[in-house]
């Protein structure tokens, strides 16, 4: 049995400075529900650089969002792609990322749904 995946969103993420900020990149709140992989490329990342991303989500409708998953990248990485596990999600969810130090890069990222 295989099952059918489609680019849900795709985008890119520039932050213009080094930041504590977070930056969702998805809708936000995204309430479409289904399986998502997202993934990111940090291929131009350099040794100076810091940079972190998240999955946020809602157990259930009113409730309160919180991180699911997060990553933080700190200098070259050893793949030049971030790749999540896949997640059953529905209930308000957001990607969001932040570079927290070094030279700012523009960083491409897709949601991929089965």
């Amino acid at each position: 049995m295989s099952a059918t995946v489609t680019q849900f969103a795709t985008g890119t993420f520039s932050p213009g400075n080094n930041s504590e900020s977070w930056t969702t990149v998805t809708t936000n709140p995204e309430t479409t529900a289904g399986i998502f992989t997202m993934l990111v490329d940090v291929s131009a990342m350099a040794a100076a650089d810091v940079f972190e991303v998240r999955l946020r989500a809602k157990v259930v409708t009113g409730g309160s969002e919180q991180t699911v998953w997060d990553a933080a990248l700190n200098g070259v990485p050893p793949n030049g792609m971030l790749v999540f596990p896949a997640f059953m999600l529905m209930h308000n969810w957001d990607l969001e990322m932040r570079q927290r130090a070094g030279t700012v890069r523009t960083y491409a990222w897709s949601v991929r749904q089965a």
